[in-house]
Protein backbone atom coordinates (compact mmCIF):
# COMPACT_ATOMS: atom_id res chain seq x y z
CA UNK A 1 0.00 0.00 0.00
CA UNK A 2 1.25 3.71 -0.54
CA UNK A 3 2.45 5.91 2.26
CA UNK A 4 0.53 9.10 0.55
CA UNK A 5 -2.97 8.16 1.38
CA UNK A 6 -4.93 10.58 -0.74
CA UNK A 7 -8.39 8.65 -0.95
CA UNK A 8 -7.23 6.62 2.55
CA UNK A 9 -7.53 7.81 5.68
CA UNK A 10 -4.30 10.28 6.36
CA UNK A 11 -7.20 13.29 4.79
CA UNK A 12 -10.40 14.32 6.04
CA UNK A 13 -12.80 11.61 5.86
CA UNK A 14 -15.18 13.91 2.89
CA UNK A 15 -12.26 13.46 0.51
CA UNK A 16 -12.94 10.13 -0.01
CA UNK A 17 -15.90 11.27 -1.71
CA UNK A 18 -14.23 13.54 -4.25
CA UNK A 19 -12.26 11.01 -6.65
CA UNK A 20 -14.16 7.67 -7.70
CA UNK A 21 -11.70 4.16 -7.82
CA UNK A 22 -9.45 3.74 -10.63
CA UNK A 23 -10.96 0.66 -12.68
CA UNK A 24 -8.14 0.24 -16.03
CA UNK A 25 -9.90 -1.71 -18.67
CA UNK A 26 -7.70 -4.00 -21.12
CA UNK A 27 -4.53 -2.76 -20.36
CA UNK A 28 -1.94 -4.38 -22.17
CA UNK A 29 0.67 -6.33 -20.23
CA UNK A 30 2.51 -7.74 -23.78
CA UNK A 31 5.71 -5.65 -23.59
CA UNK A 32 7.11 -3.04 -20.81
CA UNK A 33 7.82 -0.08 -24.05
CA UNK A 34 4.37 -0.25 -24.84
CA UNK A 35 3.52 0.46 -21.34
CA UNK A 36 5.84 3.32 -20.99
CA UNK A 37 4.89 4.75 -23.93
CA UNK A 38 1.19 4.94 -23.74
CA UNK A 39 0.06 7.37 -20.57
CA UNK A 40 -3.71 6.39 -20.56
CA UNK A 41 -3.05 3.54 -18.12
CA UNK A 42 -2.85 6.15 -15.72
CA UNK A 43 -6.17 7.64 -16.54
CA UNK A 44 -8.21 9.00 -13.72
CA UNK A 45 -12.07 8.90 -13.78
CA UNK A 46 -14.09 12.33 -13.66
CA UNK A 47 -14.41 14.54 -11.23
CA UNK A 48 -17.69 14.91 -9.18
CA UNK A 49 -17.65 17.49 -5.95
CA UNK A 50 -19.56 16.80 -3.10
CA UNK A 51 -21.26 20.14 -3.22
CA UNK A 52 -24.72 21.82 -5.20
CA UNK A 53 -23.73 23.00 -8.56
CA UNK A 54 -24.65 26.97 -8.90
CA UNK A 55 -24.30 29.10 -11.75
CA UNK A 56 -22.69 32.99 -10.88
CA UNK A 57 -25.09 34.53 -12.92
CA UNK A 58 -27.93 37.29 -12.40
CA UNK A 59 -30.70 34.64 -11.45
CA UNK A 60 -27.87 33.53 -8.80
CA UNK A 61 -27.09 36.73 -7.18
CA UNK A 62 -30.51 38.00 -7.18
CA UNK A 63 -31.52 35.06 -5.51
CA UNK A 64 -29.09 35.84 -2.60
CA UNK A 65 -29.68 39.36 -2.39
CA UNK A 66 -33.55 38.58 -2.02
CA UNK A 67 -32.60 35.95 0.61
CA UNK A 68 -30.17 38.13 2.67
CA UNK A 69 -33.16 40.99 2.66
CA UNK A 70 -35.67 38.24 3.91
CA UNK A 71 -33.55 36.29 5.98
CA UNK A 72 -30.80 39.26 7.64
CA UNK A 73 -29.65 36.48 10.34
CA UNK A 74 -28.62 34.23 7.78
CA UNK A 75 -26.57 36.21 5.29
CA UNK A 76 -23.59 34.93 3.46
CA UNK A 77 -21.02 35.87 5.96
CA UNK A 78 -22.98 34.47 8.86
CA UNK A 79 -23.43 31.13 7.32
CA UNK A 80 -19.81 30.77 6.57
CA UNK A 81 -18.97 32.07 9.46
CA UNK A 82 -21.45 29.57 11.30
CA UNK A 83 -20.08 26.47 9.07
CA UNK A 84 -16.49 27.17 9.80
CA UNK A 85 -17.14 27.16 13.86
CA UNK A 86 -19.04 23.68 12.94
CA UNK A 87 -15.93 21.98 11.46
CA UNK A 88 -13.24 23.48 13.84
CA UNK A 89 -16.12 21.43 16.24
CA UNK A 90 -16.53 17.96 14.29
CA UNK A 91 -20.15 19.12 13.63
CA UNK A 92 -22.27 18.16 10.50
CA UNK A 93 -22.51 21.08 7.74
CA UNK A 94 -26.55 20.19 7.28
CA UNK A 95 -27.23 21.63 11.14
CA UNK A 96 -25.50 25.55 10.18
CA UNK A 97 -26.60 25.71 6.35
CA UNK A 98 -30.09 25.98 5.40
CA UNK A 99 -31.54 23.74 2.72
CA UNK A 100 -33.06 26.92 0.86
CA UNK A 101 -29.53 29.05 1.13
CA UNK A 102 -29.25 30.00 -2.55
CA UNK A 103 -25.45 29.74 -1.79
CA UNK A 104 -25.06 26.20 -0.76
CA UNK A 105 -23.12 24.80 -2.42
CA UNK A 106 -20.44 28.30 -2.79
CA UNK A 107 -20.11 27.64 0.98
CA UNK A 108 -19.64 23.85 0.67
CA UNK A 109 -16.79 24.39 -1.69
CA UNK A 110 -14.90 26.97 0.21
CA UNK A 111 -15.03 24.97 3.10
CA UNK A 112 -13.63 21.91 1.72
CA UNK A 113 -10.49 24.25 0.45
CA UNK A 114 -10.21 24.89 4.13
CA UNK A 115 -9.87 20.95 5.06
CA UNK A 116 -7.77 20.28 1.99
CA UNK A 117 -5.21 23.35 3.19
CA UNK A 118 -5.00 21.44 7.08
CA UNK A 119 -4.78 18.12 4.86
CA UNK A 120 -1.92 18.96 2.85
CA UNK A 121 -0.44 20.35 5.87
CA UNK A 122 -0.21 16.60 7.52
CA UNK A 123 0.55 15.42 4.03
CA UNK A 124 4.03 16.69 3.89
CA UNK A 125 5.83 13.59 5.54
CA UNK A 126 4.28 11.55 3.49
CA UNK A 127 5.79 12.98 -0.16
CA UNK A 128 8.94 12.06 1.84
CA UNK A 129 8.46 8.39 1.94
CA UNK A 130 6.91 8.71 -1.47
CA UNK A 131 10.14 9.73 -2.70
CA UNK A 132 11.66 6.44 -1.18
CA UNK A 133 8.90 4.72 -2.91
CA UNK A 134 10.78 5.69 -6.35
CA UNK A 135 13.84 4.68 -5.31
CA UNK A 136 12.99 1.47 -4.15
CA UNK A 137 10.87 1.43 -7.35
CA UNK A 138 13.67 1.85 -9.94
CA UNK A 139 15.76 -0.59 -7.79
CA UNK A 140 12.79 -2.89 -8.37
CA UNK A 141 13.08 -2.51 -12.14
CA UNK A 142 16.32 -2.89 -12.37
CA UNK A 143 16.40 -6.33 -10.28
CA UNK A 144 13.05 -7.23 -12.83
CA UNK A 145 15.17 -7.02 -15.57
CA UNK A 146 18.10 -9.44 -14.10
CA UNK A 147 15.80 -11.69 -13.35
CA UNK A 148 14.13 -11.64 -17.01
CA UNK A 149 15.24 -15.13 -17.92
CA UNK A 150 12.97 -17.01 -15.34
CA UNK A 151 9.82 -14.72 -16.20
CA UNK A 152 8.18 -12.55 -17.86
CA UNK A 153 9.86 -8.93 -17.26
CA UNK A 154 6.22 -7.03 -18.54
CA UNK A 155 4.29 -8.63 -15.94
CA UNK A 156 7.13 -8.81 -12.99
CA UNK A 157 7.71 -4.91 -13.40
CA UNK A 158 3.63 -4.05 -14.00
CA UNK A 159 3.65 -5.79 -10.42
CA UNK A 160 6.15 -3.89 -9.24
CA UNK A 161 4.65 -0.41 -10.46
CA UNK A 162 1.38 -1.44 -8.51
CA UNK A 163 2.19 0.95 -5.65
CA UNK A 164 3.52 3.82 -8.34
CA UNK A 165 -0.12 3.60 -9.63
CA UNK A 166 -1.76 3.84 -6.93
CA UNK A 167 0.11 6.94 -6.16
CA UNK A 168 0.26 8.48 -9.62
CA UNK A 169 -3.70 7.80 -9.30
CA UNK A 170 -4.04 10.08 -6.01
CA UNK A 171 -1.91 12.84 -7.40
CA UNK A 172 -3.77 13.22 -10.54
CA UNK A 173 -6.92 13.09 -8.47
CA UNK A 174 -5.42 15.61 -5.88
CA UNK A 175 -4.35 17.73 -9.11
CA UNK A 176 -7.81 17.75 -10.57
CA UNK A 177 -9.08 18.33 -6.83
CA UNK A 178 -6.82 21.57 -6.99
CA UNK A 179 -7.74 23.11 -10.23
CA UNK A 180 -11.31 23.35 -9.05
CA UNK A 181 -10.86 24.91 -6.01
CA UNK A 182 -8.97 27.20 -7.82
CA UNK A 183 -11.96 27.90 -9.86
CA UNK A 184 -14.01 28.07 -7.05
CA UNK A 185 -11.85 30.42 -5.36
CA UNK A 186 -12.10 32.88 -8.30
CA UNK A 187 -15.82 32.00 -8.45
CA UNK A 188 -15.84 33.18 -4.90
CA UNK A 189 -13.95 36.80 -6.07
CA UNK A 190 -16.12 36.99 -8.88
CA UNK A 191 -19.44 36.51 -6.32
CA UNK A 192 -17.89 39.31 -3.87
CA UNK A 193 -17.39 41.70 -6.72
CA UNK A 194 -20.60 41.16 -7.86
CA UNK A 195 -22.34 41.49 -4.09
CA UNK A 196 -20.43 44.37 -3.85
CA UNK A 197 -21.24 45.55 -7.38
CA UNK A 198 -24.90 44.75 -6.07
CA UNK A 199 -24.98 46.87 -2.89
CA UNK A 200 -23.16 49.70 -4.54
CA UNK A 201 -25.92 49.85 -7.57
CA UNK A 202 -28.67 49.54 -4.70
CA UNK A 203 -26.96 52.55 -2.71
CA UNK A 204 -27.01 54.50 -5.60
CA UNK A 205 -30.51 53.40 -6.70
CA UNK A 206 -31.64 54.44 -3.00
CA UNK A 207 -30.08 57.85 -3.29
CA UNK A 208 -31.34 58.38 -6.71
CA UNK A 209 -34.84 57.21 -5.38
CA UNK A 210 -34.40 60.01 -2.11
CA UNK A 211 -33.37 62.81 -4.69
CA UNK A 212 -35.91 62.26 -6.78
CA UNK A 213 -38.59 62.17 -3.98
CA UNK A 214 -36.88 65.48 -2.91
CA UNK A 215 -36.98 67.15 -5.97
CA UNK A 216 -40.51 66.40 -6.25
CA UNK A 217 -41.60 67.81 -2.55
CA UNK A 218 -39.49 70.83 -3.80
CA UNK A 219 -41.47 70.95 -7.04
CA UNK A 220 -44.70 70.41 -5.23
CA UNK A 221 -43.45 73.43 -3.22
CA UNK A 222 -42.54 75.50 -5.86
CA UNK A 223 -46.19 75.00 -7.53
CA UNK A 224 -48.10 75.63 -4.34
CA UNK A 225 -46.14 78.87 -3.71
CA UNK A 226 -46.60 80.26 -7.52
CA UNK A 227 -50.60 79.19 -7.62
CA UNK A 228 -51.24 80.82 -4.63
CA UNK A 229 -49.04 84.20 -5.10
CA UNK A 230 -48.23 84.98 -9.22
CA UNK A 231 -51.54 82.85 -10.83
CA UNK A 232 -53.78 85.71 -8.84
CA UNK A 233 -51.91 88.04 -11.08
CA UNK A 234 -52.20 86.39 -14.27
CA UNK A 235 -54.68 86.47 -17.57
CA UNK A 236 -56.24 83.44 -18.30
CA UNK A 237 -56.97 82.24 -21.77
CA UNK A 238 -55.09 84.34 -23.68
CA UNK A 239 -53.84 82.47 -26.37
CA UNK A 240 -54.54 82.93 -30.46
CA UNK A 241 -57.35 79.97 -30.34
CA UNK A 242 -58.74 81.26 -26.98
CA UNK A 243 -59.00 84.67 -28.28
CA UNK A 244 -60.57 83.22 -31.66
CA UNK A 245 -57.83 84.45 -33.63
CA UNK A 246 -57.86 82.66 -36.68
CA UNK A 247 -54.64 81.78 -38.91
CA UNK A 248 -54.04 83.09 -42.28
CA UNK A 249 -55.62 80.77 -45.14
CA UNK A 250 -53.37 78.42 -46.78
CA UNK A 251 -51.40 79.90 -49.72
CA UNK A 252 -51.64 84.15 -48.16
CA UNK A 253 -49.45 86.01 -46.53
CA UNK A 254 -46.93 83.37 -48.17
CA UNK A 255 -43.54 86.01 -48.56
CA UNK A 256 -44.74 87.91 -44.79
CA UNK A 257 -44.36 84.12 -43.17
CA UNK A 258 -41.29 83.13 -44.93
CA UNK A 259 -39.68 86.37 -43.53
CA UNK A 260 -40.84 85.74 -40.09
CA UNK A 261 -39.72 82.59 -40.22
CA UNK A 262 -36.34 83.13 -41.04
CA UNK A 263 -36.00 85.46 -38.49
CA UNK A 264 -37.40 82.71 -35.64
CA UNK A 265 -34.71 80.64 -36.85
CA UNK A 266 -31.91 83.00 -37.19
CA UNK A 267 -30.10 82.07 -33.94
CA UNK A 268 -26.86 84.04 -34.54
CA UNK A 269 -25.40 86.33 -32.32
CA UNK A 270 -25.90 88.98 -35.26
CA UNK A 271 -29.83 88.20 -34.97
CA UNK A 272 -32.33 90.44 -33.51
CA UNK A 273 -34.39 89.61 -30.58
CA UNK A 274 -37.43 91.40 -31.50
CA UNK A 275 -39.78 91.65 -34.26
CA UNK A 276 -42.44 94.65 -34.57
CA UNK A 277 -44.91 93.34 -37.07
CA UNK A 278 -46.97 96.73 -37.91
CA UNK A 279 -49.88 97.85 -40.17
CA UNK A 280 -53.21 99.46 -40.66
CA UNK A 281 -56.51 98.72 -38.96
CA UNK A 282 -58.07 95.42 -41.15
CA UNK A 283 -54.54 94.61 -42.63
CA UNK A 284 -54.65 91.40 -41.34
CA UNK A 285 -52.04 91.72 -38.49
CA UNK A 286 -53.51 89.47 -35.87
CA UNK A 287 -53.70 86.76 -38.54
CA UNK A 288 -50.40 86.30 -39.35
CA UNK A 289 -49.67 86.87 -35.53
CA UNK A 290 -51.73 83.70 -35.07
CA UNK A 291 -49.90 81.84 -38.19
CA UNK A 292 -46.15 82.71 -35.93
CA UNK A 293 -47.99 81.27 -33.12
CA UNK A 294 -49.44 77.84 -34.15
CA UNK A 295 -46.22 77.44 -36.00
CA UNK A 296 -44.04 77.63 -33.67
CA UNK A 297 -46.38 75.72 -31.20
CA UNK A 298 -46.56 72.86 -33.97
CA UNK A 299 -42.73 73.18 -33.59
CA UNK A 300 -42.63 72.90 -29.68
CA UNK A 301 -39.81 76.32 -29.41
CA UNK A 302 -44.03 78.59 -28.88
CA UNK A 303 -42.84 79.37 -24.88
CA UNK A 304 -45.33 81.75 -24.58
CA UNK A 305 -47.95 84.53 -26.38
CA UNK A 306 -50.89 86.96 -25.21
CA UNK A 307 -53.16 88.09 -27.51
CA UNK A 308 -54.36 91.31 -25.95
CA UNK A 309 -58.11 91.86 -26.90
CA UNK A 310 -59.77 94.69 -26.27
CA UNK A 311 -63.51 92.87 -26.23
CA UNK A 312 -61.83 90.88 -23.22
CA UNK A 313 -60.98 93.69 -21.01
CA UNK A 314 -58.47 91.43 -18.39
CA UNK A 315 -56.28 90.91 -21.24
CA UNK A 316 -56.13 94.78 -21.56
CA UNK A 317 -54.42 95.15 -18.39
CA UNK A 318 -51.09 95.50 -18.77
CA UNK A 319 -49.62 94.87 -15.06
CA UNK A 320 -50.77 90.99 -16.19
CA UNK A 321 -48.48 91.11 -19.02
CA UNK A 322 -45.23 89.95 -17.95
CA UNK A 323 -46.52 87.48 -15.35
CA UNK A 324 -48.98 85.96 -17.46
CA UNK A 325 -45.81 85.55 -20.01
CA UNK A 326 -43.69 83.99 -16.60
CA UNK A 327 -46.03 81.75 -15.63
CA UNK A 328 -46.16 80.12 -19.09
CA UNK A 329 -42.58 79.70 -19.17
CA UNK A 330 -42.31 78.40 -15.98
CA UNK A 331 -45.31 76.02 -16.99
CA UNK A 332 -43.05 75.21 -19.77
CA UNK A 333 -39.64 74.36 -18.05
CA UNK A 334 -38.83 73.27 -14.26
CA UNK A 335 -35.61 75.36 -14.37
CA UNK A 336 -37.32 77.97 -15.30
CA UNK A 337 -39.69 77.41 -12.98
CA UNK A 338 -36.82 77.70 -10.12
CA UNK A 339 -36.44 80.82 -11.28
CA UNK A 340 -39.41 82.43 -11.22
CA UNK A 341 -39.74 80.91 -7.84
CA UNK A 342 -36.92 82.29 -6.17
CA UNK A 343 -37.87 85.53 -7.85
CA UNK A 344 -40.93 85.98 -6.20
CA UNK A 345 -39.52 84.56 -3.36
CA UNK A 346 -37.12 87.30 -2.48
CA UNK A 347 -39.56 90.01 -3.90
CA UNK A 348 -43.44 89.42 -4.28
CA UNK A 349 -43.90 92.90 -4.81
CA UNK A 350 -42.62 92.74 -8.64
CA UNK A 351 -46.36 91.53 -9.33
CA UNK A 352 -48.43 94.64 -8.01
CA UNK A 353 -47.79 96.95 -11.09
CA UNK A 354 -45.59 97.20 -14.21
CA UNK A 355 -42.57 98.39 -13.83
CA UNK A 356 -39.28 98.23 -15.46
CA UNK A 357 -37.68 96.53 -12.68
CA UNK A 358 -40.79 93.71 -13.12
CA UNK A 359 -40.16 93.72 -16.78
CA UNK A 360 -36.49 92.96 -16.23
CA UNK A 361 -36.88 90.50 -13.35
CA UNK A 362 -39.83 88.38 -14.65
CA UNK A 363 -39.43 88.61 -18.66
CA UNK A 364 -35.77 89.19 -18.90
CA UNK A 365 -33.97 86.58 -16.47
CA UNK A 366 -37.05 84.30 -16.98
CA UNK A 367 -35.82 84.02 -20.80
CA UNK A 368 -32.34 84.51 -20.09
CA UNK A 369 -32.74 80.90 -18.11
CA UNK A 370 -35.28 79.58 -20.56
CA UNK A 371 -32.57 80.26 -23.51
CA UNK A 372 -29.95 78.82 -21.25
CA UNK A 373 -31.58 75.34 -21.40
CA UNK A 374 -30.96 74.65 -25.01
CA UNK A 375 -28.64 77.72 -26.51
CA UNK A 376 -29.54 75.68 -30.13
CA UNK A 377 -33.71 75.85 -29.71
CA UNK A 378 -35.45 79.10 -30.12
CA UNK A 379 -37.77 80.40 -27.47
CA UNK A 380 -40.49 82.32 -29.03
CA UNK A 381 -42.81 85.01 -27.05
CA UNK A 382 -45.79 85.92 -29.05
CA UNK A 383 -47.29 89.13 -27.97
CA UNK A 384 -50.15 90.53 -29.99
CA UNK A 385 -52.35 93.84 -30.16
CA UNK A 386 -49.96 95.65 -28.19
CA UNK A 387 -51.85 98.76 -29.17
CA UNK A 388 -55.17 97.46 -27.39
CA UNK A 389 -53.61 98.07 -24.29
CA UNK A 390 -55.78 100.23 -21.91
CA UNK A 391 -55.45 104.08 -23.44
CA UNK A 392 -54.12 105.48 -19.72
CA UNK A 393 -51.12 102.96 -19.48
CA UNK A 394 -50.15 102.23 -23.29
CA UNK A 395 -47.41 105.26 -23.67
CA UNK A 396 -45.91 103.86 -20.48
CA UNK A 397 -45.92 99.63 -21.42
CA UNK A 398 -44.69 101.16 -24.72
CA UNK A 399 -41.74 102.63 -22.93
CA UNK A 400 -40.88 99.57 -20.93
CA UNK A 401 -40.85 96.92 -23.38
CA UNK A 402 -38.95 99.72 -25.93
CA UNK A 403 -36.04 99.48 -22.75
CA UNK A 404 -35.66 95.76 -23.22
CA UNK A 405 -35.00 95.48 -26.63
CA UNK A 406 -31.00 95.93 -26.00
CA UNK A 407 -31.64 93.62 -22.82
CA UNK A 408 -31.82 89.92 -24.45
CA UNK A 409 -28.27 90.79 -27.02
CA UNK A 410 -26.49 88.10 -24.79
CA UNK A 411 -28.95 85.62 -25.89
CA UNK A 412 -29.74 85.31 -29.97
CA UNK A 413 -31.89 82.32 -29.49
CA UNK A 414 -34.52 84.41 -27.99
CA UNK A 415 -37.16 85.81 -30.27
CA UNK A 416 -39.94 88.27 -29.06
CA UNK A 417 -42.32 89.13 -31.60
CA UNK A 418 -44.73 92.05 -31.42
CA UNK A 419 -47.33 93.51 -33.23
CA UNK A 420 -49.37 96.44 -33.29
CA UNK A 421 -50.54 99.46 -35.03
CA UNK A 422 -48.49 102.20 -35.45
CA UNK A 423 -50.08 104.71 -32.84
CA UNK A 424 -48.47 107.92 -31.70
CA UNK A 425 -47.98 106.01 -28.10
CA UNK A 426 -46.05 103.12 -29.17
CA UNK A 427 -44.42 104.42 -32.58
CA UNK A 428 -42.26 107.01 -30.63
CA UNK A 429 -40.48 105.04 -28.15
CA UNK A 430 -40.34 102.18 -30.40
CA UNK A 431 -38.62 103.88 -33.29
CA UNK A 432 -36.29 105.88 -30.76
CA UNK A 433 -35.41 102.56 -29.57
CA UNK A 434 -34.96 100.81 -32.53
CA UNK A 435 -31.91 102.88 -33.38
CA UNK A 436 -29.94 100.29 -31.88
CA UNK A 437 -30.53 97.17 -34.57
CA UNK A 438 -31.74 95.02 -32.00
CA UNK A 439 -35.42 95.28 -33.52
CA UNK A 440 -36.58 93.98 -36.92
CA UNK A 441 -40.02 95.23 -38.41
CA UNK A 442 -42.47 94.03 -41.02
CA UNK A 443 -44.90 96.42 -42.18
CA UNK A 444 -48.05 95.11 -44.03
CA UNK A 445 -48.61 97.70 -46.56
CA UNK A 446 -52.27 97.10 -47.47
CA UNK A 447 -51.24 98.77 -51.19
CA UNK A 448 -48.93 95.97 -51.99
CA UNK A 449 -49.36 93.84 -54.56
CA UNK A 450 -49.22 90.65 -52.24
CA UNK A 451 -51.85 92.04 -50.46
CA UNK A 452 -53.80 92.95 -52.83
CA UNK A 453 -53.85 89.13 -54.26
CA UNK A 454 -53.87 87.69 -51.09
CA UNK A 455 -57.08 89.24 -50.03
CA UNK A 456 -58.45 88.31 -53.76
CA UNK A 457 -56.89 84.78 -52.52
CA UNK A 458 -59.21 84.75 -49.40
CA UNK A 459 -62.53 86.24 -51.33
CA UNK A 460 -62.38 83.20 -53.68
CA UNK A 461 -62.11 80.67 -51.11
CA UNK A 462 -65.41 82.12 -49.01
CA UNK A 463 -67.28 82.49 -51.71
CA UNK A 464 -66.58 78.79 -52.97
CA UNK A 465 -67.46 78.17 -49.68
CA UNK A 466 -70.57 79.88 -49.65
CA UNK A 467 -71.53 78.40 -53.06
CA UNK A 468 -71.23 74.58 -51.96
CA UNK A 469 -72.89 75.27 -49.14
CA UNK A 470 -76.16 76.75 -50.31
CA UNK A 471 -76.18 74.41 -53.78
CA UNK A 472 -74.57 76.96 -55.90
CA UNK A 473 -72.28 76.36 -58.85
CA UNK A 474 -68.87 78.30 -57.90
CA UNK A 475 -68.19 78.88 -61.28
CA UNK A 476 -71.49 80.98 -61.94
CA UNK A 477 -71.76 82.45 -58.54
CA UNK A 478 -70.81 85.41 -57.72
CA UNK A 479 -69.35 85.49 -61.29
CA UNK A 480 -65.45 86.77 -62.53
CA UNK A 481 -66.73 90.43 -62.77
CA UNK A 482 -68.51 91.02 -58.79
CA UNK A 483 -65.71 89.04 -57.59
CA UNK A 484 -62.91 91.30 -58.79
CA UNK A 485 -65.26 94.36 -57.41
CA UNK A 486 -65.40 92.83 -54.42
CA UNK A 487 -61.81 92.37 -54.37
CA UNK A 488 -60.88 95.88 -55.27
CA UNK A 489 -63.22 97.62 -52.71
CA UNK A 490 -61.58 95.55 -50.18
CA UNK A 491 -58.20 96.95 -51.57
CA UNK A 492 -56.29 94.51 -49.25
CA UNK A 493 -57.85 95.13 -46.28
CA UNK A 494 -58.44 91.83 -44.66
CA UNK A 495 -61.24 93.06 -42.61
CA UNK A 496 -62.98 94.56 -45.18
CA UNK A 497 -63.00 90.77 -46.78
CA UNK A 498 -64.11 89.34 -43.86
CA UNK A 499 -66.85 91.26 -43.15
CA UNK A 500 -68.50 91.47 -46.81
CA UNK A 501 -68.55 87.91 -46.43
CA UNK A 502 -69.88 87.16 -43.23
CA UNK A 503 -72.59 89.77 -43.44
CA UNK A 504 -73.15 87.90 -46.97
CA UNK A 505 -73.86 84.32 -45.41
CA UNK A 506 -75.87 85.22 -42.80
CA UNK A 507 -78.25 86.86 -45.26
CA UNK A 508 -78.05 84.02 -47.75
CA UNK A 509 -80.83 82.22 -45.38
CA UNK A 510 -83.48 85.14 -45.93
CA UNK A 511 -82.18 86.31 -49.48
CA UNK A 512 -80.46 84.18 -51.38
CA UNK A 513 -78.11 84.68 -53.71
CA UNK A 514 -80.16 88.46 -54.82
CA UNK A 515 -78.81 89.62 -51.73
CA UNK A 516 -75.20 90.08 -53.62
CA UNK A 517 -76.60 91.82 -55.97
CA UNK A 518 -78.34 94.70 -53.66
CA UNK A 519 -75.01 94.88 -51.79
CA UNK A 520 -72.91 95.37 -54.63
CA UNK A 521 -75.32 98.41 -55.83
CA UNK A 522 -75.16 99.78 -52.73
CA UNK A 523 -71.05 99.76 -52.63
CA UNK A 524 -71.30 101.20 -56.04
CA UNK A 525 -72.73 104.47 -54.32
CA UNK A 526 -69.92 104.28 -51.75
CA UNK A 527 -67.35 107.53 -52.31
CA UNK A 528 -64.01 105.89 -51.64
CA UNK A 529 -62.52 102.22 -51.74
CA UNK A 530 -61.29 100.18 -48.86
CA UNK A 531 -63.78 102.33 -46.43
CA UNK A 532 -64.55 100.14 -43.41
CA UNK A 533 -66.91 102.44 -42.21
CA UNK A 534 -68.64 102.68 -45.88
CA UNK A 535 -69.18 99.16 -45.55
CA UNK A 536 -70.59 99.32 -42.67
CA UNK A 537 -73.21 101.83 -43.24
CA UNK A 538 -74.14 99.66 -46.11
CA UNK A 539 -74.74 96.57 -44.20
CA UNK A 540 -76.73 98.79 -41.54
CA UNK A 541 -78.30 100.17 -44.08
CA UNK A 542 -79.79 96.84 -45.60
CA UNK A 543 -80.33 95.02 -42.32
CA UNK A 544 -82.74 97.79 -41.41
CA UNK A 545 -84.14 99.22 -44.21
CA UNK A 546 -87.48 97.14 -44.30
CA UNK A 547 -87.58 97.27 -40.47
CA UNK A 548 -90.80 98.44 -38.93
CA UNK A 549 -90.40 97.63 -34.92
CA UNK A 550 -89.19 101.04 -33.22
CA UNK A 551 -87.72 98.63 -30.07
CA UNK A 552 -85.42 97.26 -32.82
CA UNK A 553 -84.28 100.96 -33.53
CA UNK A 554 -83.90 101.73 -30.17
CA UNK A 555 -81.93 98.71 -29.03
CA UNK A 556 -79.65 100.40 -32.08
CA UNK A 557 -79.45 103.38 -30.85
CA UNK A 558 -78.53 102.21 -27.08
CA UNK A 559 -76.09 99.86 -27.75
CA UNK A 560 -74.02 102.13 -30.72
CA UNK A 561 -74.36 105.09 -28.35
CA UNK A 562 -72.36 103.05 -25.57
CA UNK A 563 -70.24 101.87 -27.92
CA UNK A 564 -68.76 105.28 -28.91
CA UNK A 565 -69.28 107.09 -26.10
CA UNK A 566 -66.79 104.39 -24.52
CA UNK A 567 -64.63 105.17 -27.62
CA UNK A 568 -64.13 108.97 -25.74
Amino acid sequence: MPRLRILGSSLHPSFSLWVAPIVIHGFPYSNLSFMLRNGSAFSQPPFSPPWEDWQLDATFLTALSDWEVKNPETTLQRVFQSASYAIDQGKDLVEVIPDTFPAKGLVKAVLQLVKLGATISRAQPELVGFTKDIIEWVDGVKISFANAASGNVTETTWENLARTRDLINEICGLDAILQKLRALLKSFDRISRALEDVRNTQKEHHKAILEELQNQQEAHDRQKFLQTSLHPKTAEKVGYDQQEKVPCDKDTRIEVLADIRAWVNDISHSSKNFLWLTGDPGCGKSAVTASVARECKDRKILWAQFFINRNNDVTTNPNLYFPTIARQLAEYSGVVERQVFNTLRQKLSLLDNITREQATRLFVETLGAAARTDPKAPVVVVIDGLDETRRNKLEETAIIISTLFDALKDFPNVKVFISSRTEHGIQRPFSKAMQDRRVKNIHLDTNSESSVRDVEIYLRKRFAWIAEKYGYNPNMWPGEERLQALASHASGHFIWAVTATKFLEEQMDEWGFERLDTVMENLGTMEGKQDIKALYGVILHLVYRNSTDSWAFETFRRVVGAVVASSH
